[in-house]
């Protein structure tokens, strides 16, 4: 579903390792920002520095 709105969707195989998935991730990113948040992580709006 991801495709159809423009994402790039990168495939590879789990290697059993989120931090492996996460820095093949960073490896592919191309924008001038990247934020990275973890399934047992939150983002707090209210402590948000602009």
């Amino acid at each position: 579903m991801a495709k159809a709105f423009g994402a790039k969707v990168i495939e590879m195989p789990w290697e059993g390792s989120f931090a492996v998935a996460r820095n093949r991730g960073l490896d592919e990113a191309t924008g001038d920002w990247i934020h990275w948040l973890a399934a047992d992580e939150a983002m707090d709006v209210n402590e948000a520095k602009y």
